[in-house]
């Protein structure tokens, strides 16, 4: 099911933080998994995940750690404390997990916090010092509402997009898992992922990736209600008296048990190679500009005359793929200031297209200094062609793209386009 699913296999191989800390976050689950009384290790990885790689980590932490302390031990008492009160015993045991877990957890989080200050203070040579996750916490605290700048999102876009997107076809198994182990699964796994997921919510800016440590939580429901799927249909049985009624309807009960799963896991790839994976082809305009730019000047020049260029990216490029990973000249400016009104001093500059209802994105004033070199477009839904679809299944969506970035190039460069670029 995690296979098949898009979003978490397509983010595993981008270099965010995000992703980064995934694999300490699953390592966390599948310790409190294999052992029902491991609490404090897990907890603390937890910690150290938010501390270092990404904050929002913190929302599935506290309402983990919180039902993972208060029933984190499954051990019997003896029998001489059994003549005392239930309660008491509760009571006391209660305080020294949490006392434990507590320390162990202020530990964590003070050694993290004080590596992470010492070293990226020094990456991101600051003259103070940094932690860039509680600098993260703070910008995007609901509150100030400094983090809409980036996109503003109703609180029930997570569970009207987000988590349908991200979960696909595995979703409606994930009731099935909540229904069929509703402790194991529902409490102590699903409900502080729906926590979290709530807590998230009241940030106004979101983003699928914040709620990346929920979704493994919710695909293992998911597979528990596969499981058990695929158990009724593997064991049902008719009743003694053998019906025409009582054979059909264990024919039925084994089919769709049988059957469910896979054609979960088959319909979720399907949209995988039919929706998402174009979508995502064309959902970064900010890297295809860059490439585009930097094509375009060694088009212009051979490369024994070619010379030191300067380029502004505005924040649209910057934050749709035109990030270190692309810029292919150690001698070029790269800059990325914010709120300049002046690029007169600029070769070439990569420019949000604000206004779309012109034709082709390009008829727009960018001064005397700048005319457009490239357009490139983003991706901005799907068409169906029922006509298409029907002679080739896998063209029945078809992505629709509009106008979101323009190249330009400075005046005095010359005349050149990006015609003929591949």
């Amino acid at each position: 099911l995690a296979a098949a699913q898009f979003h978490a296999p397509y983010y595993a191989s981008r270099f965010l933080p995000n992703s980064l800390a995934m694999p300490a976050v699953l390592w966390a689950y599948g310790a409190r998994l294999s052992d029902d009384d491991s609490t404090t290790l897990p907890l603390v990885v937890l910690v150290a995940v938010t501390a270092v790689l990404r904050c929002d980590v913190v929302a599935i932490a506290l309402p983990l750690g919180a039902l993972w302390v208060l029933f984190g031990t499954s051990g019997q008492s003896s029998h001489g404390s059994r003549r005392r009160p239930r309660l008491v015993l509760f009571v006391r045991r209660l305080g020294r997990r949490v006392a434990f877990c507590g320390l162990a957890c202020l530990a964590a989080a003070t050694t993290a916090i004080a590596v992470s200050g010492l070293v990226d203070t020094r990456l991101w040579r600051s003259p103070t010092l940094l932690w860039p996750e509680g600098a993260v916490l703070v910008f995007n605290n609901p509150v100030e509402n400094r983090s809409s700048r980036w996109g503003v999102m109703p609180r029930s876009w997570y569970w009207t997009s987000a988590v349908p997107r991200a979960l696909t076809t595995s979703l409606p198994l994930v009731f099935c898992g909540i229904v069929c182990e509703p402790r194991r699964v529902g409490a102590s796994w699903v409900a502080p992922a729906v926590v979290s997921i709530a807590l998230l919510s009241v940030v106004p800016h979101k983003e699928l990736r914040f709620i990346f440590p929920a979704l493994p939580v919710l695909t293992l429901a998911a597979a528990v209600g596969a499981d058990r799927l695929c158990r009724v249909g593997a064991t049902s049985s008719p009743t003694k008296k053998k019906t025409d009624r009582g054979v059909v309807t264990l024919t039925l009960v084994r089919v769709v048990g049988g059957l469910a799963p896979v054609a979960a896991v088959a319909v979720s790839m399907a949209l995988t190679w039919l929706a998402f994976v174009p979508a995502a082809r064309r959902n970064y305009p900010g890297g295809h500009a860059l490439r585009a730019v930097q094509a375009i000047d060694c088009a212009r020049t051979s490369a024994p005359l070619r010379r030191p260029r300067s380029l502004h990216i505005d924040v649209a490029a910057a934050t749709t793929g035109a990030s270190l990973f692309g810029q292919e000249f150690d001698d070029w400016t790269y800059d990325k200031t914010e709120g300049l009104v002046d690029f007169d001093a600029f070769d070439y500059r990569i420019a949000e297209v604000v206004d779309n209802d012109d034709d082709d994105g390009t008829h727009h004033s960018w001064g005397p200094s700048f005319r457009v070199l490239d357009t490139v477009d983003t991706f901005a839904g799907f068409d169906l062609d029922w006509r298409e679809g029907l002679v080739r299944p896998w063209r029945l969506l078809r992505p629709k793209v509009r106008p979101a970035l323009v190249v330009l190039g400075n005046t005095r460069l010359g005349a050149c386009d990006a015609r003929g670029l591949e």
